[in-house]
């Protein structure tokens, strides 16, 4: 290959990647955009000390880390004035499988899965058993099945 169709090809796909972040960040916004760690802790009747010891103890994830997303604790994972139901055990399940990433998290919690049925996001805030039964195991099983 040459040098010239490689980087063509490298070219789509940061392209693509673009594409996917802008419609991933879009999604985001639709779900509320994101907070501060004192806004994410009023949205969960917390004190902003326990949201900062929450994300130490990785049962939170910000975007900070992710150059395509604004500062901050994406909305998304406050349901009802507490955590997204499932949430650390989602996250502690993700570093096993080497997928903490939460570019990675917010996407797979806001996709619209077939083998699931609907997206991730609107299981757990149902919040019944069945409805987490069947998140745990579909992340369980995803990227086994090609999600």
């Amino acid at each position: 290959m040459e040098e010239s169709d490689r980087e063509e090809i490298l070219a789509r796909l940061r392209g693509r990647g673009e594409e996917a972040l802008k419609r991933l960040a879009f999604e985001v916004e639709a779900e509320g955009g994101f907070a501060s760690p004192a806004e994410f802790a009023a949205l969960i009747r917390t004190s902003e000390s326990e949201v900062l010891a929450m994300l130490a103890r990785g049962e939170l994830i910000d975007a900070s880390d992710d150059g395509g997303f604004s500062d901050g604790i994406p909305e998304l994972l406050a349901w009802e004035g507490k955590p997204l139901p499932l949430l650390p055990w989602l996250l502690e399940r993700a570093d096993r499988k080497g997928m903490r990433d939460s570019l990675f998290m917010v996407d797979y919690l806001l996709a619209d899965f077939e083998l699931l049925g609907g997206r991730p996001l609107d299981f757990l805030r149902e919040g019944s058993k069945r409805s987490l039964d069947l998140v745990e195991e579909h992340f369980c099983r995803f990227g086994e099945m090609g999600g």
